[in-house]
């Protein structure tokens, strides 16, 4: 863990707040990459995870938050009680969003999703790279929408603003299923259906291993997920545990005293994905791509179970 303090607040619009922050020890923290985000340890129980919008060399990390009154209370939070001064536990950076190298990149966007992307747009241009920027966002004030209008000015970028949900599908459809150039890999973050909707058209165009995409709040179940309980074996040590109904495999694993990563405890952050040798995963995270799910191979034991009575881990 990395203690810090916020060296700056700068609110850019009437909801979102751009925070930086550099070590207290006035040390260099861990380089960046695009796509990289860290962890916020808010309270004992509340960690959240943000996006860097500037890629670093480690002398500050800065984000945004969006204040989100019926969120699950980290924007609330941090909106409401971090200031300039204040000092914040973080974790060093972590990348499930990586940015490849293919021979063109479409990068879409909507809303404060825009800040992973601002990371990877930089390293693009930077390298001359051939992209294209799409960001949806609902009003002519949103956050780093000047950025996006400055990349315009190349031809690089272009700004949808206020689209309802059947215009800004139309203009997905235009955008993906049109003659992009071959070897195009999509990565896109923002609300759930922006991202949904990108998934639905790029997948069968591209194949789902040109599709990207980073969540930090669950994906909506609309499915019935009644717990069972199960057994579940750790082959590296030989212990057998029971994972009772009601209780989370995570929770189970840790108290037994296994030493597991974990952060987000909703299945969005991926760090802690474990190994499944046998038995078959019921995956309730959203970090898994479709191919992974498929394949059982991992699970995200802070939200997932098992589909059989039994699950032997890597552990």
């Amino acid at each position: 863990m990395i203690e810090a303090r916020i060296v700056s607040v700068e609110q850019l619009s009437p909801d979102v707040k751009s925070f930086a922050v550099e070590s207290v020890t006035g040390k260099r923290m861990p380089a960046t990459a695009p796509g990289s985000h860290i962890d916020l340890h808010l309270t004992n129980s509340l960690i959240r995870q943000y996006s860097l919008y500037e890629e670093t060399d480690g002398s500050r990390y800065k984000f945004a938050v969006k204040h989100v009154p019926n969120s699950r209370g980290g924007s609330r939070f941090i909106h409401e009680n971090l200031a300039k001064g204040d000092k914040i536990t973080i974790s060093p950076p972590r990348n499930n969003f990586i940015l490849g190298r293919h021979p063109h990149t479409l990068l879409i966007s909507g809303g404060i999703g825009i800040t992973p992307i601002m990371s990877m747009t930089r390293a693009l241009a930077t390298e001359a790279r051939s992209f294209a920027l799409h960001y949806f966002c609902r009003d002519a004030n949103a956050p780093f929408k000047d950025f996006v209008d400055g990349l315009a000015v190349d031809a690089y970028a272009s700004c949808h603003v206020g689209l309802d949900p059947m215009a800004t599908a139309r203009k997905l459809h235009e955008l993906i299923v049109s003659d992009l150039p071959a070897q195009t890999h999509i990565y896109v973050c923002g609300p759930e259906p922006l991202m949904d909707e990108t998934i639905r058209l790029g997948t069968p165009k591209l194949g789902t291993h040109a599709v990207h995409l980073e969540r930090f709040s669950p994906k909506s179940s609309t499915t019935d997920q009644t717990d069972q309980a199960f057994v579940v074996k750790l082959a590296r040590t030989g212990k057998v545990l029971e994972v009772p109904a009601g209780q989370s495999l995570l929770s189970v694993l840790v108290g037994a005293g296994v030493r597991i990563s974990s952060s987000c405890g909703e299945g969005v952050c991926g760090s802690c994905v474990t190994g499944v040798l046998s038995g078959i995963p019921d995956h309730r995270d959203s970090f898994l791509t479709e191919e992974e799910r498929e394949s059982g191979q991992d699970i995200c034991p802070c939200v997932s179970r098992a589909r059989t009575p039994e699950l032997t881990l890597d552990l």
